[in-house]
């Protein structure tokens, strides 16, 4: 078993077909942690950190990879932490060959404990059964590091059925009569439609996307700089070319009044960000019927879970998500 790092750009080319074949496979694998996922974080927000990308290799076989950088903290020290920094990555993690996490957890601890930086290493947004992480809590004090863990934040989920029936059916009571009767309601009081964006559409339509996400409320409009507006758009642009963009409106007598820009990985909805019109949208609650038609439609592509991404707001609980929670390792030598 062989670690090995690397600083230079370049290594998303060299690694690029064996980074893309391990993370087909690997069970750690996330859109999060994707190449072209990770490339487009580095080019949008890297500077002014420095590529450290560790990998472990048996013989000639990839058998995991570290996506990591050196960042400053905003107490002005250094530390090594996953690429896709803390903000816009929901699930992080090391991409791993299936049944070589410890393997891969020890040589990546080797390596890490004789490299000349002494840093802290910030392993964060780890899924709960995240195999990788139950392996540095057990290997990490053997290998001379200080290990603390802390949850960070929960992703609420719902585990989908079969049919929209039963999924009503898994919700409580009151919530199912008032999904029904915002279902109903809609269908009396206006035109109401919802589309998904085909990918010669994309462009165009993430102007829309923006205009309804900045009058959505103030934090949103402030989140959306001109840097993460360009971040987005690349985005949105690569991912509908591999089929991983879900791009969807509700029209309300026409008028685009919400949106959610959602992502398919392994037949899982990942709901990213959102947007609304609440004037439009009127007494409709525009983003509750969104969610009912494309949970609906999920559930009809056969998809197995609908992930809400992090953040504990009530709407997600209501419609029957069951939180996940994501957790930080941090790795120090004492």
């Amino acid at each position: 078993m062989e670690e090995q790092s690397y600083q230079g750009e370049g290594v998303f080319d060299l690694l690029g077909e064996a980074w893309e074949a391990l993370h087909e496979r690997s069970h750690t694998a996330t859109l999060f942690n994707s190449l072209p996922y990770t490339r487009l974080w580095w080019q949008h927000f890297g500077t002014p950190g420095r590529l450290q990308i560790w990998t472990v290799w048996d013989k000639e076989e990839l058998i995991a990879i570290a996506p990591l950088y050196e960042a400053e903290t905003e107490q002005g020290t250094t530390v090594l932490r996953f690429l896709g920094g803390v903000d816009i990555s929901d699930y992080l993690d090391i991409i791993v060959a299936p049944g070589r996490e410890t393997e891969a957890a020890a040589a990546l601890l080797a390596g890490w404990a004789d490299a000349p930086c002494s840093c802290p290493i910030d392993l964060h947004c780890l899924r709960h059964a995240s195999p990788t992480r139950e392996a540095f809590l057990r290997l990490a004090p053997g290998a001379g590091f200080a290990i603390s863990e802390v949850r960070e934040e929960v992703c609420p989920v719902i585990t989908l059925p079969d049919t929209w029936e039963k999924y009503l059916e898994q919700l409580e009571g009151k919530q199912r009569r008032e999904l029904r009767r915002k279902l109903r309601r809609a269908g009396h009081e206006a035109l109401v439609s919802w589309y998904q964006v085909r990918p010669e559409q994309v462009e165009e339509e993430m102007e829309c996307f923006f205009r309804l996400h900045a009058l959505s409320d103030a934090e949103k409009a402030t989140f959306m700089t001109t840097p993460m507006r360009a971040f987005f758009c690349d985005l949105a642009l690569t991912f509908s070319k591999l089929g991983w963009l879900d791009l969807i409106f509700l029209l309300v007598d026409g008028v685009p009044v919400a949106t959610y820009l959602n992502f398919i990985f392994r037949d899982e909805v990942w709901v990213y960000n959102s947007g609304f019109d609440g004037d439009k949208g009127g007494t409709l609650s525009p983003g509750w019927l969104l969610l009912c038609y494309h949970i609906e439609d999920a559930i009809a592509r056969g998809r197995t879970r609908y992930d809400f991404l992090r953040g504990e707001e009530t709407y997600k609980f209501r419609f029957g998500a069951i939180a996940e929670p994501i957790f930080q390792l941090q790795l120090t030598k004492p």
